[in-house]
């Protein structure tokens, strides 16, 4: 009688919407309220513990929850374009032509511990920290018959895992560049960074039929590999690159 008394008290429990589980004789679970920083976007999702996740649509960024007594380790990240998260990895979308998108969401984790008491009531702050910096390339020296430049970069980092932090394996960025104004080529990318001890820069300049036959030659600081085809190694340019995630980082190179 005891046995199936437990039981029903269990099952309506259950019925009810619980999310505790039952711990010797008591249910003893602790209350987490997680408050999610600020970060200009308002969907998020929540995993505990490597397990099933949640995504959170709230305002206030605050979302409560029970966990059992102990340690956990929670993970929180931006549902963004251009991203996704794998176990505890977020990748950039790779892209038809080879390598990863150029430019992908702003994209958002944080990893926080917190350790549980029993029928306790714990707050923990997840700070939400932007992992993708902008790269602007400037391309000077071109300012009469291009029609376009488009380039590749290698050596550039296409995951990373949101609990370490640690860069993925080297992967590739496509950059497609606009001439401006003021007669400059420029294109933007986002990176979670750069990896490995070597960047390359290869541009394919497609020129205006018209200017074919007087079109620049190539700098000493690119070496020419092909018809309208240049290289050009970032690898010094490009070293401090993972250092500040905040601010955009502008290069200009000379053709």
């Amino acid at each position: 009688m005891r046995n199936v008394l437990i039981f029903c008290v269990a099952l309506c429990f259950a019925a009810c919407g619980g999310k505790a589980e039952r711990y010797g004789d008591k249910f003893d679970h602790g209350t987490v309220d997680l408050k999610i920083s600020d970060c200009g976007l308002s969907e998020h999702v929540v995993r505990i513990d490597g397990k099933s996740d949640t995504t959170v649509f709230f305002e206030g960024h605050e979302y409560s929850f029970s966990l059992r007594p102990g340690t956990h380790r929670i993970h929180v990240w931006a549902d963004v374009e251009g991203v996704f998260v794998i176990g505890d990895v977020a990748y950039v979308e790779a892209v038809s032509t080879g390598g990863v998108l150029p430019y992908p969401e702003r994209f958002f984790s944080s990893a926080t511990t917190v350790t549980v008491d029993p029928d306790g009531v714990h707050s923990v702050v997840a700070l939400m920290k932007g992992h993708l910096r902008e790269l602007v390339l400037v391309v000077d020296g071109f300012s009469e018959g291009v029609e376009s430049i488009r380039g590749r970069l290698s050596g550039v980092a296409g995951s990373m895992n949101i609990d370490t932090e640690i860069l993925g394996e080297s992967s590739t960025v496509e950059m497609d560049f606009v001439r401006g104004e003021d007669g400059l080529w420029r294109s933007t990318a986002r990176m979670f960074g750069v990896v490995g001890s070597v960047q390359t820069f290869r541009a394919e300049v497609t020129y205006l039929a018209t200017r074919s036959d007087d079109r620049q030659e190539p700098s000493a600081a690119l070496s020419e590999i092909g018809r309208g085809v240049f290289e050009k190694d970032l690898s010094d340019e490009l070293r401090s690159f993972n250092d500040d995630k905040n601010s955009p980082m502008h290069l200009v190179m000379g053709l």
